[in-house]
């Protein structure tokens, strides 16, 4: 495998090219700074960015590690330069060149549409116009933060640290914010450039379900949430109950299946808000002229939610999570299952309902679902619930 790499002289790439040529790749290095790349890798042929394509036939990839980073202090002009314009010049160089797979290191800020930072949106504009590319095959790779043997960055500090202690702190850290490894970062990239059935898009972060410090504070946060709701609110709780009963005829509360973390069955709870023997379908499919007066007013404020805070003290449920499917709504669940989303336990709100994205996209929905579960955090929660509650957080939309 014959490949040219940007920006190897970076902290990524300077882990990144050993374990390249560990694999057998005979590698062209690019920079702007030949001689110095020659320094680091004596033994690697190594280019400008003039003479590029002079160079690049004969290449099966070209991976895109360049980069002006968002710890520099620069213009948003030169952020763009850096970052976009130089990322369509090579793009245009590998299609005249004939190179097969153009692979682009992103990042997860690109993925947050409001992050307006002038790196986030230059890396934005960037993946887009790499996935946009013909001529190509292109991928993106979008990673978390990025750890290994020594700390770079803010994470600096954690290197005096000994290693129980620097470990501890830094799973307290990726509880909050995702970090992927040096290890991974280099398997996806090799595998975006070599492996056949690559996603065009994907993302490389640190499994939080091995992180005991994320489940412990994000169970405690769900449990404390779920208590704060049922115990103060007990009485508006029994008044919506006595209300739905009273406005039309059938239960207060509406049990129904639904679809659970490894797909378990459960029995989800809400106030009831439309009539009696409505059919058991998905909001998405169900008639607006079944939902009562009572139920309308539930369903705008949400408060049709609230006892789901059962479900959530019996650990069947979570504040934040993908939303939890019908055992009926197969799409939905096969979607989900090819992406790994049933690997987590489904929310009151998600990702996907603050996109506005519900159970009638089912391939759309579990793409936002696998990056919640890819990007999940502590933050990203908070992110999520606040957006909620500020009104994002809706509902399946229904038919007329």
């Amino acid at each position: 495998m014959k490949i040219i790499i940007t920006g190897a002289s970076g902290v990524v790439g300077r882990d990144l090219v050993p374990a390249f040529l560990a694999r057998g790749a005979q590698l062209l290095l690019v920079g702007r700074e030949p001689s110095r790349l020659a320094k680091l890798f004596p033994s690697v042929e190594c280019t400008s960015y003039a003479e590029l394509t002079q160079h690049a036939k004969g290449y099966d990839g070209l991976l895109h590690l360049a980069v002006l980073n968002n710890n520099v202090a620069a213009s948003a002009e030169e952020f763009v330069h850096a970052n976009t314009d130089l990322t369509a010049s090579l793009v245009d160089i590998a299609k005249q060149a004939g190179i097969a797979r153009f692979v682009y290191m992103s990042t997860t800020q690109a993925l947050d549409d409001r992050n307006r930072s002038s790196y986030a949106t230059s890396k934005r504009t960037a993946s887009n116009a790499v996935l946009a590319a013909q001529g190509v095959e292109t991928r993106v790779i979008y990673p978390s933060a990025i750890v290994g043997d020594q700390l770079n960055g803010r994470l600096a500090l954690l290197n005096a640290a000994s290693p129980s202690l620097r470990k501890g702190l830094l799973e307290l850290y990726s509880a909050i914010t995702p970090v992927a490894d040096h290890a991974a970062v280099a398997t996806a990239c090799w595998n975006a450039l070599n492996a056949p059935d690559f996603p065009q898009q994907t993302v490389v972060s640190r499994d939080q379900s091995k992180n005991s410090a994320f489940l412990w504070i994000k169970r405690c946060t769900d449990v404390l949430v779920a208590l704060a709701i049922l115990v103060p609110f007990c009485w508006l709780l029994v008044a919506i109950w006595l209300a739905v009963k009273l406005q039309s005829r059938g239960p207060g509360i509406f049990a129904q299946e639904r679809v659970g973390q490894d797909g378990r069955i459960f029995t989800c709870f809400k106030f009831r808000t439309m009539a009696q023997d409505s059919p058991n379908v998905g909001t998405h499919e169900a008639s607006t002229s079944l939902v009562t007066p009572l139920g309308k007013v539930l369903r705008s404020t949400k408060l049709d939610e609230l006892p789901q805070a059962i479900n959530i003290l019996l650990n069947q449920m979570s504040l934040v999570g993908p939303r939890p499917s019908l055992p009926n709504q197969a799409q939905v669940i096969s979607e989900r299952e090819k992406l790994g989303v049933l690997t987590v336990k489904p929310g009151i709100t998600g990702l996907a309902q603050v996109k506005k994205v519900d159970m009638s996209q089912p391939a759309t929905l579990a793409q936002w679902d696998a990056q919640y579960v890819q990007l999940r955090s502590l933050r990203l929660d908070l992110s999520i619930a606040l957006q909620t509650l500020r009104g994002k957080g809706g509902g399946d939309a229904m038919a007329p």
